[in-house]
């Protein structure tokens, strides 16, 4: 386990923190973003299972998160984002030129790597994208006029921020989480309008992006989500033309990683091999149960 800071190598970027965890002799790799609010920590006991069975896993900050740099819970662009994503996978390219890497994200971290993996020069750095319960729509119904009026008044008023901070409750059904969140002061509860501007933005973007795809996806989506719209997402994933498999998991809440970690464990590995098999046929599954996790959710504080 260690952790690295990548520098900016051009102006308006930032220092990106990343963990990174998984045996010298790794079978693959996984780049994983997390989503809003949080920050990587929160993933780092799913991340010591995936390590446990042979993947090297990095968890970046996003700018404005944890300990990268950037205002905090705002940002101009979404592109922003993507461009970190790139940083991170280049960085791990250098050390591990010839290692299947996987890209993926939980939230709206899976919003991001997706758009980032339409890309064509970035998609052939990978070798298959993992969506966990991804933001591609929300619960709460947003009108075009509203839209229209939040693209608006993001320009004239960018930084305005809600007076009340974002609850967690109805995130995880783990009783500890929200404790430990509200706790944290790296956690972001308070976005500008321009984030959610830039939320609303990549929403679209993601529908538009879903045929430039190229490699395989894994996706899992939560019976239950009181955060995301499955719609949504359904909506995006069937405009796929590359090889997906989708996985409902059963009574789950948002946070997938916390709710079914045994569940992503068993089906990430066997993606790997599907993907390098080339998987040819969409398949949908509902998973009758959740598997426990070999490690603690949450570990003690590394970092």
């Amino acid at each position: 386990m260690g952790a690295q800071l990548l520098q900016p190598s051009r102006w308006g970027e930032g220092a990106l923190f990343v963990r990174q965890l998984g045996p010298e002799n790794a079978a693959a790799g996984l780049v994983f973003l997390h989503g809003s609010m949080v920050h990587s920590e929160y993933y780092l006991a799913w991340a010591l299972d995936l390590a446990q069975h042979g993947i090297l896993v990095s968890l970046p900050d996003l700018r404005g998160h944890g300990r990268s740099a950037g205002p905090r819970g705002t940002i101009l662009r979404y592109e922003e984002h993507v461009a970190d994503v790139a940083r991170v996978i280049h960085a791990v390219r250098e050390r591990h030129p010839d290692l299947p890497l996987y890209l993926g994200g939980e939230s709206y971290g899976a919003l991001i790597a997706f758009l980032a993996s339409a890309s064509p020069e970035l998609a052939r750095q990978i070798a298959g994208l993992v969506l966990a319960s991804p933001a591609f729509g929300l619960q709460a119904e947003i009108s075009p006029r509203l839209r229209q009026a939040i693209r608006w008044a993001s320009g004239v008023l960018p930084f305005l921020r809600p007076v009340r901070p974002m609850p967690f409750e109805g995130v995880t059904h783990n009783p500890d989480a929200a404790p430990l969140v509200y706790a944290d002061r790296l956690v972001v509860r308070r976005y500008t309008l321009r984030f959610l501007a830039e939320l609303l933005r990549a929403q679209e973007a993601a529908y538009d992006a879903a045929a430039a795809i190229s490699r395989p996806v894994l996706a899992f989506l939560a019976e239950e989500d009181r955060i995301v719209d499955n719609r949504a997402a359904e909506a995006v994933l069937s405009r796929l033309n590359s090889p997906m498999t989708r996985l409902l998991l059963k009574g789950a809440w948002h946070a997938v990683t916390v709710e079914s970690p045994g569940v992503l464990t068993e089906h990430f590995l066997r993606f790997t091999v599907q993907a390098a098999q080339d998987m040819t046929a969409l398949r949908i599954e509902r998973a009758p149960e959740f598997l426990p996790l070999t490690t603690p959710w949450m570990s003690p504080r590394a970092f």
